[in-house]
């Protein structure tokens, strides 16, 4: 019996990391299955190779980051002003998933503007401020109407700004939450071997008591009524893209 419980507990510590891996893979794999790449060139800026190295460009950040991001070029925002069309725009294409971080870059080639914004956590790495001098940095590009190299690099550069901690802190959290389950499910199973075992114990410790007395003493049983308590909890929660408007330059 103690070899027993013994196995057992070290079967349940070598899987302890094994839990640990798969349920931080599928945790990683459906965040980022939520995440989506959008590359919408509707002025017609970039060749079909270029817009084929953007989609890869944006693909690689958004398996690092777990983020939407959005890449469109246009030559009418429809009587709207710049920050409120690139908002409708991410919004309309992130509809499906309202709390994933994301960014939006947003190019009008007939107001001769440029829009880089954050969403949803993404704002706080990529602030106003931060978003502004990304942006300041390429307008000479922009200008001279070398529009590929200039997305290129404000996507770099937005590319670095989030690696600084904001993808860190994820695979952190969810490395945290992983354990929490894996060691939650070594627990239970511990539990319910230690109440085997001492079940089996009472039961050889009531076959010696018969072995070794010699008086003649009256058993009396015990009965023990468990009751089940149901406890209920819930709780709600919501999501914010926050106050921030992103920056807009002129080119």
């Amino acid at each position: 019996m103690r070899n027993l419980f013994f196995t057992k507990k070290v079967f349940c510590m070598k899987n302890l990391f094994f839990i640990l891996i798969i349920t931080s893979l599928m945790m990683l794999t459906f965040v980022n299955a939520l995440a989506k790449t959008v590359v919408e060139d509707e002025a017609g800026l970039f060749s079909a190779s270029e817009i084929s190295a953007l989609e890869q460009q944006l693909a690689k950040m958004q398996s690092e980051h777990d983020m939407n991001f959005v890449l469109i070029t246009t030559d009418d925002v429809y009587n709207t002003d710049i920050e409120t069309f690139a908002e409708k725009h991410y919004n309309g294409y992130t509809a499906s998933d309202s709390t994933t971080g994301g960014v939006i870059l947003l190019i009008d080639i007939n107001a001769r503007d440029v829009h880089l914004r954050g969403f949803h956590g993404a704002d706080k790495k990529l602030s106003d401020s931060a978003a502004g001098k990304i942006l300041d940095s390429v307008t000479s590009d922009l200008s001279a109407g070398r529009y590929y190299d200039a997305t290129e690099a404000i996507l770099s550069k937005v590319d670095a700004k989030l690696n600084s901690s904001l993808g860190i802190w994820f695979y952190i959290i969810s490395a945290i939450i992983a354990l929490l389950i894996a060691l939650l499910v070594c627990f239970l199973v511990k539990k319910s071997y230690s109440s085997t075992k001492k079940q089996q114990t009472a039961q050889y410790l009531d076959r010696g008591s018969i072995n070794y007395t010699l008086s003649t003493d009256t058993f009396v049983g015990t009965h023990t009524s468990v009751v089940k308590i149901n406890t209920n909890s819930g709780g709600s929660g919501g999501s914010s893209g926050g106050g921030s408007r992103g920056a807009t330059r002129k080119f």
